[in-house]
């Protein structure tokens, strides 16, 4: 997260800079670029950097949340101006900029992206998912700390599809091989909580799958 001293900054100031670094990151790769080359085209110094934002890691996770964010009021935006849901392409055709900011995020490494994911304070995404599955029909037939779990496993999902497809060299859609197991994860929260669930014996901590 951003400092307080660049929280003190005139909001105008603050827009300008992030607008600025969501065009830098949809031109370029996040590897690819240094503190100094961020700084520069912020328009501000590198020491002026590391107050405002700490890491280049922290700087590029925050904004990947802010453009997010930006993402979703786009797609809200077109709903309301369509009457009719919006897909993702959709929002792209309209932003070229979005499109190419993401494009360059599933380029990034996995290392990245790992950061990314793996967290649950401040991540609008964790949010979103819980938000989604709270609104399941039958999910209050599970705790919320299940709730919680689930919503995790889904945001890390994309890094999941994307590990896979590096480690095995394959060439599939990333998003819709997502929405797939996204569909599958959360079937049994629509179906709602079984009333007796078999005692699982023999279990791997390591994979999860029992063991022969």
């Amino acid at each position: 997260m951003p400092s307080t001293t660049f929280y003190n900054l005139k909001y105008a100031k603050q827009k300008e800079m992030l607008d600025s670094a969501i065009l830098l990151f949809a031109k370029k790769d996040f590897d690819e670029l240094s503190v100094r080359s961020i700084s520069k085209e912020l328009g501000i110094t590198t020491g002026a950097f590391y107050r405002y934002f700490g890491a280049k890691e922290e700087f590029y996770v925050f904004m990947v949340d802010y453009t997010l964010e930006q993402y979703w009021e786009r797609q809200k935006q077109l709903m309301e101006e369509s009457g009719h849901p919006v897909s993702m392409q959709d929002v792209f055709e309209k932003d070229p900029v979005q499109a190419d900011f993401w494009k360059n995020f599933y380029r990034s490494s996995l290392e990245i992206r790992l950061k990314y994911y793996f967290r649950t304070k401040d991540n609008p995404l964790y949010k979103r998912k819980l938000q989604d599955i709270c609104a399941l029909k039958m999910a209050d037939t599970y705790s919320q700390e299940e709730k919680e779990v689930a919503a995790f496993a889904v945001s890390v999902l994309q890094y999941v599809v994307t590990s896979f497809k590096y480690l095995e060299h394959r060439n599939f859609d990333d998003e819709e091989m997502f929405q797939v197991l996204n569909k599958m994860l959360l079937n049994g929260f629509k179906l709602g909580k079984p009333e007796e669930e078999p005692h699982l014996e023999h279990q791997s901590p390591v994979s999860g799958d029992f063991d022969e």
